[in-house]
């Protein structure tokens, strides 16, 4: 059976140490639990202990073999630095924990809620490291700033209110309904711009080639024919197409040169007045 080190947080507020064995990640949160013991770091040990040493005979002496296993930490499941989430893990997130919250559940007990539950998936992170700086005395919207670049600037201005009101539960579930009508709108959107997308590209293609294929052989028609004179029109027409067979190449590069300059122009001035805010 796997074991687990672990450094956790009893009643009395004293941190205690040790090693138990569990099946799983899971259970081994269970059997904290039920030992009174918040958990502060819970790793899976690179090796079985013998037969014979329980959990509860490690105590204070297995802070050593904490250090040691650290190394050999589960960063698999608990991966380091932001999280970035999909929209539809963050209207998950959202629902989930504003439910519970709804249900009369305080923050921290939520979200270890959320953790344990492993239809989840990467949300078990999120709600691991959220509720460990929240535990530390920071803000929740302190902590979705640090724990993800998925939840926006306004997500987190929403959550701060709702912090400040006592009406978190509120503010989240008018949030996840807002972020389910924005992504239907934009679906919708999508849905109606495939058309007009459609013609737009057909129509560009049959110019292409009108101008190249269709022109020229008009052209040497006329001017094969006696006494044939070829229009103004068509003549501005075949000297664009000239010109676009010999530059077409230096024209696309300068295009998108234009759009990657503009794109990191954007970027520049936004750093530059989150700096200055």
């Amino acid at each position: 059976m796997p074991q687990f080190t672990y450094k956790a947080l009893a009643s009395n507020g004293s941190v205690s140490t040790g090693e138990l064995d569990a099946a799983d990640r899971p259970e081994a949160l269970r059997l904290l639990d039920r030992k009174g013991l918040q958990p502060l770091h819970l790793r899976e040990s690179a090796a079985v202990a013998p037969a014979g040493k329980k959990s509860e005979g490690k105590g204070k002496s297995g802070d050593g073999a904490l250090r040691a296993g650290k190394a050999q930490a589960k960063d698999d499941v608990i991966p380091d630095g932001p999280i970035k989430l999909k929209r539809q893990e963050v209207v998950l997130f959202t629902e989930e924990l504003s439910d519970m919250l709804s249900a009369g559940l305080q923050l921290e007990p939520a979200l270890k809620s959320m953790e344990n539950r492993q239809e989840l998936g990467n949300l078990k992170a999120v709600s691991f490291k959220l509720r460990q700086i929240v535990r530390d005395g920071v803000n929740f919207s302190a902590a979705l700033k640090k724990v993800s670049p998925s939840f926006g600037p306004l997500y987190c201005s929403l959550a701060a209110a709702g912090e400040a009101s006592g009406a978190l539960d509120t503010i989240l579930k008018r949030q996840a309904h807002y972020l389910k009508t924005l992504a239907e709108l934009q679906s919708r959107l999508i849905l109606a711009m495939i058309y007009p997308a459609f013609l737009i590209v057909a129509g560009i293609g049959v110019s292409i080639i009108f101008v190249t294929v269709l022109i020229p052989h008009l052209t040497a028609l006329i001017e094969s024919t006696p006494g044939g004179k070829v229009p103004f029109v068509a003549a501005i027409l075949i000297s664009a197409a000239d010109f676009l067979s010999k530059w077409w190449l230096v024209i696309v590069l300068t295009l998108v040169a234009a759009f990657i300059f503009s794109r990191h122009g954007k970027t520049t001035r936004r750093t530059c007045r989150r700096g200055t805010g």
